[in-house]
C-alpha cells in the first residue's frame, strides 16, 4: 500500500540463488528491510533490489545516513518521526547473525544500501 501511496518505483536485478537458511526468517529480513526502505524513500523515488550469487541488496533513493546513524542503525530505538517500533533492523541483525551472514549498510550515490552476504 505504501509503495502505491508514495508512487515509489521498484526495480529488480536478480538471478535465482539457493540459500541454506530458514526461509521464514529470511523472508522476515527482506520484509523488514523493505519496510525500512519504503519509510525512508521520498515520493516518486525508487527502491532497487539486487540478488547475486552470494549477496542480497536493497537500495533506496533518499537522504544519506550520518556516521552516527550508520553506526547505530542496528540498535533498537523509539521511532518518533517515521512511525514504526524501531525494532525492524535489530530483528534483521539478530536473524542474520544467527545465520552467520555478513551484513551492513552504506551510503551510495543515490541514497542508502542495506545488504547481506550468504
Amino acid at each position: 500500500y505504501e509503495l502505491e501511496k508514495k508512487e515509489i518505483h521498484v526495480f529488480k536485478d536478480y538471478q535465482e540463488v539457493e540459500l541454506d537458511c530458514d526461509p521464514i526468517q529470511i523472508e522476515r529480513v527482506i520484509n523488514n528491510l523493505t519496510s525500512n526502505a519504503i519509510k525512508h524513500t521520498e515520493p516518486h523515488a525508487s527502491i532497487t533490489y539486487r540478488v547475486f550469487e552470494h549477496r542480497f541488496e536493497i537500495e533506496n533513493e533518499g537522504h544519506h545516513l550520518s556516521q552516527d546513524e550508520l553506526e547505530s542503525v542496528w540498535e533498537a530505538y523509539i521511532s518518533k518521526d517515521k512511525g514504526g517500533t524501531g525494532l525492524g533492523l535489530p530483528i534483521v541483525k539478530a536473524i542474520l547473525e544467527r545465520h552467520g551472514y555478513h551484513f551492513g549498510v552504506e551510503n551510495t550515490e543515490k541514497g542508502v544500501l542495506f545488504y547481506f552476504e550468504y
